[in-house]
Formats: structure tokens, C-alpha cells, sequence
């Protein structure tokens, strides 16, 4: 057992699901909480899903005056939406969508009375109504209410996938701040604090250091630094390797807004195919980060959240950890499975 781990002896309810249907369920809870809303994102995009959410809470606040709702933005994020740094032919576009994003902020606070917090190193992604919690990697921004695990040449849907858990002491416990949370369906959530211990990387560790760990799957759009080692390790000790991410082109048709692209081939992935890992692009852009562990018995484990896996350990981010099979099933039928079909090889892609 971990220092700062507690077990949890309740019951409780999980889900796997897009996060088309995550932003729907979202948006229901929201207009019918009763005690209290809490959203954690990285960034805030204004768009159809925003406005549906402000809405959601108007109609909360005509029914419930007084019931807390809070939510938690990375306080760098609108400096994204100024100018200063934009290229020219965006700026009119970048612009207009940061006085938006100063509308919906004044009409959240000034007119719907919530409190708008703005930690400089968030990037969790949770969002909690009342006794339930949605572990997941969307941002509020309509490029990640997709429910399509694939889109051929779209450019401007992100699929991913969310967990949903249902239970009262797991969401006090995270809510005060616990760092692992251990449950007995198997299922563990993971917060790792900025500039803290990496809670994500060591239990990921973990897995892959049983004596019947089989093989690794890790999905992610912006992987890298101490994972890319991570991976090669497992595949020289005989694990079989793969790692899935969208490929250039699919990175550089992000909307204008994310129009700077952070991808490149290096070093790394070099030593990562000498190492024997299997490098899938993805034709078109997700936002999904995703881990699947196996064993030689065929049973998986599972990571999904916030986390990119890469070399950037100077955030706040949350993640959830579980064995049960059939969350991992609901996981591969929406997302993994349809991704790593269309999914074209390295090699092949830069033939």
C-alpha cells in the first residue's frame, strides 16, 4: 500500500463511454444536481458545447439558487486566445473567440454566480455532480463532444473516451485531495500533483514489472520523453510494444486556434522501432490517452485520463487505473480497437 493511498469499502458504479455520450450525461446532471458541481478542464473553447453547459446551469440556478458550482480553468489558457503571438492570418479568428471566451467567463461568474478558479498548472480533466465523477481527457470544446472513435478526413472532432464512477466516498475523497484512491472492484483513481511524486508513471511502472506482463498498448497524441523510454524498456525485456498517435498530417489539420504543432519524428521514436515497438499513425486527429496492459492469462488493465504520457510532469492531472474486464471491453469496442484498425504503420507511412 502507498503512503497516501486509501481503500474505499463502498460500492460503487463504473462506465466506459465516448465522450459524446460523457457531454450528454454531463449536461443532465448539471440541470438536475443537488448538491453540488465542480468542472475541472484544461482549456475552455467557446462554441455549441459551452453555450449548452452555461445554459445547463441557468436552468440549475432557477431551480436551485444557492447549490455551489465551481469551476476550475489552467489559468495560462486565455493568454492563448490573445493575439500578441498569433501569425497574422489567424488573428481576426483568435480574436473573436477570446471575446467569447470573456462573455461565457462574465456570464458564469456575474450572472450565473459561479466560482471561477484558475490554477496556473491544471490539466486534469474531472468533472463531478453530486455522488458521480467523469474521469476523461476532453476539454470543454466541441472538437471533443465526438462520439465517431474514427473520422476520415475530418479535421475538427477529437474522440477520445471517459470513465464514469458512481459513489459518494470516492468523490469526497477526491475532492479533498487524495492521491491514490484503491477500490474493490479493482478500479484505482490516480491524481498526480504538479512538480509531485508521478504517481501515473510509477504505477504504469508497476504493471509492467509483474513477472506475466504480456504485452503494452499506448495511445496518446502528444507522447513522449520518459514513456518513449518506458516503452523501449519493455520491448527489449520481451513485452510486446505498441504505440499509436495521429500522424503529422493529421496533427497539422488541428483547428486554426491549435494551429502550432508541437510533433515531430526525433531520436526517440528511431531508438523506440530499434527497440522492436510497433508506431501506428492515425490518419485523422483524437485526443484519447489511453494505456492497455496484458497479462499471459489474457486479462488487461486499463489507464485513461488526463494524462499525455510524455515528458511534461509539471502538471496537475488525474487518471484512473481498473481491471475490470468489462470496462476494458466497452474501452476497445468505442475507441481502441477502431483506432489501431485504421491505424497505418510507420514504416508504411513514411515508406
Amino acid at each position: 500500500m502507498h503512503a497516501l493511498q486509501e481503500t474505499l469499502t463502498t460500492k460503487q458504479q463504473c462506465e466506459c463511454m465516448s465522450n459524446e455520450q460523457f457531454f450528454n450525461k454531463l449536461i443532465h446532471d448539471i440541470t438536475h444536481a443537488q448538491s453540488h458541481v465542480f468542472l475541472s478542464t484544461f482549456s475552455w473553447d467557446s462554441g455549441i458545447l459551452s453555450e449548452t453547459i452555461i445554459k445547463a446551469i441557468a436552468d440549475l440556478r432557477n431551480r436551485r439558487p444557492q447549490l455551489p458550482v465551481s469551476v476550475s480553468i489552467n489559468r495560462w489558457y486565455p493568454h492563448l486566445k490573445q493575439h500578441d503571438w498569433t501569425p497574422f492570418p489567424w488573428r481576426a479568428e483568435v480574436d473573436a473567440a477570446y471575446r467569447q471566451f470573456q462573455y461565457e467567463m462574465h456570464t458564469l461568474q456575474n450572472d450565473l454566480g459561479v466560482a471561477i478558479q484558475w490554477p496556473i498548472l491544471n490539466h486534469e480533466k474531472c468533472y463531478v455532480v453530486d455522488d458521480t465523477m467523469y474521469i476523461t481527457d476532453a476539454n470543454i470544446g466541441d472538437q471533443h463532444n465526438t462520439g465517431q472513435p474514427i473520422l476520415e478526413n475530418h479535421d475538427h472532432a477529437w474522440p477520445g473516451l471517459t470513465i464514469k464512477i458512481h459513489n459518494a466516498v470516492t468523490v469526497d475523497t477526491y475532492l479533498n485531495g487524495s492521491s491514490r484512491l484503491s477500490m474493490l472492484t479493482g478500479a484505482e483513481i490516480i491524481k498526480q500533483k504538479a512538480f509531485g511524486p508521478r504517481h501515473i508513471y510509477k504505477s504504469l511502472q508497476e504493471s509492467l514489472a509483474l513477472p506475466d506482463c504480456d504485452s503494452i498498448i499506448l495511445i496518446s497524441p502528444y507522447p513522449g520523453g520518459a514513456y518513449f523510454q518506458l516503452l523501449a524498456e519493455a520491448s527489449y525485456s520481451g513485452i510486446r510494444t505498441s504505440l499509436i498517435q495521429p500522424s503529422p498530417d493529421a496533427r497539422n489539420r488541428r483547428p486554426l486556434s491549435e494551429h502550432v504543432s508541437r510533433f515531430q519524428i526525433n531520436d526517440p521514436h528511431i531508438e523506440m522501432l530499434s527497440a522492436g515497438v510497433a508506431i501506428g499513425f492515425s490518419p485523422t486527429m483524437f485526443h484519447g490517452k489511453v494505456v492497455i496492459v496484458g497479462n499471459k492469462q489474457g486479462d488487461e488493465e486499463l489507464f485513461i485520463g488526463s494524462d499525455n504520457f510524455d515528458s511534461n510532469m509539471r502538471f496537475h492531472e488525474v487518471a484512473c487505473k481498473t481491471k475490470d474486464q468489462t470496462i476494458i471491453a466497452q474501452a476497445h469496442q468505442l475507441f481502441i480497437d477502431p483506432l489501431m484498425q485504421h491505424a497505418l504503420p510507420f514504416e508504411d507511412y513514411y515508406g
